[in-house]
């Protein structure tokens, strides 16, 4: 799910455009991943506007990775979604790979 602007040449904007291939650390991977823009939110939603959004979907999303803010408020966050029942939230380190399954 991509909330928000995404500038032109950027990664982001190549998969909000759906290519079929993109780049990612000099390395071309097949874009597999179901995307969903929501165009309709600001990217400075607060972080109890993103509760509120994600909330019906605890007990149906197993992990949940912020990826994107400071890490204060992505503490902030990732313990409103604690709190709301997802059971696995986290806030990888800057380089850490994250697999998607």
């Amino acid at each position: 799910m991509i909330i928000g602007y995404q500038a032109p040449e950027t990664l982001g904007r190549r998969i909000v455009e759906k290519r079929p291939q993109v780049r990612i650390h000099d390395k071309m991977y097949q874009l597999k991943a179901e995307v969903i823009v929501m165009n309709g939110f600001s990217s400075h939603a607060d972080c109890d506007d993103f509760g509120n959004f994600l909330g019906p979907l605890a007990g149906q999303v197993s992990k949940v990775r912020l990826v994107h803010g400071e890490p204060d408020q992505a503490a902030a966050l990732m313990q409103l979604l604690r709190e709301k029942g997802f059971a696995d939230v986290q806030y990888p380190e800057r380089g850490t790979t994250v697999p998607l399954e």
